[in-house]
C-alpha cells in the first residue's frame, strides 16, 4: 500500500504547490481587474451623490473597459443632464423637498409668506415693436437680470407669466426675516432694472420699466393640481392682493409699492413714504399702501439726507390730510410738489386737496380709494 499510496502523495503536493502559487500570482491580477471594475463603480456613485444635492458643476470622467458598467455611466450622464434641465423648470427648493420626501403628492399648507410681483411697464406696446426674435432675446436678458437679484435673497421664483415675475418668501421652508429679505429684493430688482434701462437705451434699444409690488400675509403653499400634474405654488387672496398693488404703480406713478402688512413686518432698516388707503379691484380688503424708498443699512440702496427729510414732510403733509384741514394740507403739498416737479403722488394730492376743500365730503368719508379697474 505504502509503494502505491507514496505516489500519490508526492502527486498531491506537487498539485497543491502548483495551485498555490498559481493562487499567489492571481492575487495581483484579480485586484488589477477588481480595481478596474470598482473604480468607474465608485465615481459613478459620486456623482449620483452630487447629482441628489443638485449640484452640477462637477463633470464626471470616468470609465470602464467593461460593456455593462460603461452603458451604465452613460445612460447615467443622459439621466443627469436631463435632470439638471428640469432643474430650471423648478424651484431648487421644491426638488430638494421631493428628494427628500421621495414623492410630490398634492397637498397644501397655510404659511405666512412675503410676495413680490412684477411688470414692465408697456410690455404690450414693446412687443408690438419688436420682431418675437429679439422679443425673446431681450426678455432672457430681462429675466436673468431680475431674477438673479431675487435668487440671491432666497427668494423662490414661482413662474414668469408673459413680462411679469411672480415670487415668494417662506413658502418651502423657514425664513424668519422673509419680509425684509423681500424688501432688500425689490430695492434691488428695481436697481438692476433701471441699470439695464439705461445700458439699452444708450444702444437705443427700447428700455424696459419695472414696477414691483410687495406684501407680507398668510397664503395656502404646496403642489397644487391634479394626479396627472402638479404645480408647487401659492394660492389665496394674498396672491392677487400683491398683485393688484403692483398695478397700482401705474395709477400713482410710483416704481414699488408694498402693502401696509409688508411695511409693519419689514423692521426699522427701511424708508417707507405712506401714499394712500385702497381697496384694489377684485378685493374685499382696505390696505393702506406705502413707497418703498431705500434701505438704510446697504450703502448701495441707502436712501440720500433729501429724500429721509423729504419724506418727514410728506408724513406731517399727509397728517393734515387725515386731519381734514384741506387747506394746509394743500400747502404743504405744493411746498412738496414745488420740491420735486415730477413727484406723480406730490401732483395727486395738490390736486385732491384742491377738490376737497372745494368740495368738503361729509363725515362719512373714509379716505378710501376704490378701484374698478386694474
Amino acid at each position: 500500500m505504502d509503494v502505491l499510496e507514496k505516489p500519490l502523495r508526492d502527486n498531491l503536493q506537487i498539485a497543491l504547490i502548483v495551485i498555490s502559487v498559481a493562487m499567489l500570482l492571481a492575487v495581483p491580477v484579480l485586484l488589477v481587474y477588481a480595481r478596474r471594475f470598482a473604480r468607474p463603480i465608485h465615481s459613478l456613485r459620486t456623482t449620483i451623490d452630487s447629482t441628489l444635492e443638485l449640484d452640477f458643476s462637477a463633470h464626471s470622467k470616468s470609465s470602464s473597459s467593461i460593456i455593462e458598467i460603461q452603458g451604465l455611466i452613460d445612460r447615467f450622464r443622459t439621466v443627469r443632464g436631463a435632470f439638471r434641465d428640469i432643474c430650471r423648470f423648478v424651484p431648487e427648493a421644491h426638488v430638494r423637498r421631493i428628494i427628500s420626501t421621495g414623492s410630490a403628492h398634492v397637498f397644501g399648507e397655510r404659511r405666512e409668506v412675503s410676495l413680490l410681483m412684477t411688470d414692465v411697464t408697456d410690455f404690450t406696446t414693446i412687443s408690438e415693436q419688436l420682431e418675437p426674435e429679439r422679443l425673446l432675446k431681450d426678455m432672457t436678458a430681462y429675466f436673468t437680470a431680475m431674477t438673479q437679484e431675487i435668487l440671491a435673497r432666497g427668494g423662490t421664483v414661482d413662474k414668469y407669466v408673459g413680462d411679469a415675475i411672480f415670487s415668494f418668501w417662506n413658502g418651502m421652508g423657514d425664513q424668519p426675516q422673509h419680509p425684509e429679505a423681500c424688501c432688500r429684493a425689490g430695492l434691488r430688482v428695481l436697481r438692476a432694472s433701471k441699470a439695464l434701462e439705461a445700458a439699452w437705451s444708450a444702444q437705443n434699444k427700447w428700455p424696459w420699466k419695472t414696477r414691483v409690488g410687495l406684501h407680507c400675509a398668510e397664503a395656502v403653499v404646496g403642489n397644487i393640481g391634479s394626479e396627472q400634474r402638479i404645480d408647487f405654488t401659492v394660492i389665496g387672496a394674498a396672491v392677487n392682493l400683491s398683485s393688484r398693488i403692483e398695478g397700482l404703480n401705474k395709477f400713482y406713478g410710483t416704481d414699488i409699492l408694498a402693502t401696509d402688512q409688508m411695511r409693519q413686518r419689514s423692521g426699522n432698516n427701511f424708508l417707507f413714504r405712506v401714499i394712500d388707503v385702497v381697496m384694489p379691484k377684485g378685493t374685499l380688503d382696505v390696505t393702506t399702501i406705502h413707497e418703498l424708498m431705500g434701505c438704510l443699512d446697504e450703502p448701495e440702496l441707502r436712501p440720500s439726507a433729501a429724500d429721509i427729510d423729504f419724506v418727514a414732510a410728506w408724513d406731517r403733509a399727509y397728517a393734515m390730510y387725515r386731519q381734514r384741514d384741506w387747506a394746509e394740507a394743500l400747502k404743504a403739498f405744493e411746498q412738496l410738489a414745488a420740491l420735486r416737479p415730477h413727484d406723480a403722488p406730490a401732483q395727486l394730492y395738490v390736486a385732491r386737496c384742491k377738490n376737497l376743500a372745494a368740495n368738503p365730503p361729509g363725515i362719512q368719508w373714509d379716505f378710501v380709494e376704490r378701484f374698478n379697474s386694474k
